[in-house]
């Protein structure tokens, strides 16, 4: 169940009252982890919930802002396992969006307009 001062926050008793959906994969379980226990990485308003899955459901790819600067963090569904991090310039407010193959990762800067396009020599087969 959600926490008491989520629930009166959000003002929705009986949405507070089921039970917590279960982890899609082990890799959105293992980023859920690092971001409660965020030491290394910044959570802003802008990068929650900057996240996609690749087409095939075999990779995770989530922004945030880090220490230093912004990065791509891309997990294994299956073993929640971090494959890659990809420092990217400092892009608040990126989404990352895969294209349908999974064979390319671009990532939007809703506030500044920028992209960034990745292929196959940096991502993971």
């Amino acid at each position: 169940k959600a926490p008491a001062w989520a629930c009166a926050y959000s003002g929705n008793a009986d949405l507070c009252a089921e039970p917590p959906l279960a982890m899609p994969d082990l890799a959105f379980a293992a980023l859920a982890g690092k971001l409660r226990n965020a030491t290394d990485m910044q959570v802003t308003n802008d990068s929650m919930g900057s996240i996609s899955w690749r087409a095939d459901g075999k990779v995770l790819a989530m922004v945030a802002q880090a220490n230093n600067g912004s990065e791509v963090a891309l997990y294994a569904t299956e073993t929640g396992q971090a494959l890659k991090t990809i420092p990217i310039a400092n892009m608040l407010g990126a989404m990352p969006l895969w294209a349908p193959k999974g064979n390319r990762l671009l990532t939007f800067d809703t506030r500044q307009g920028q992209i960034a396009i990745w292929g196959n020599k940096t991502l993971p087969a």
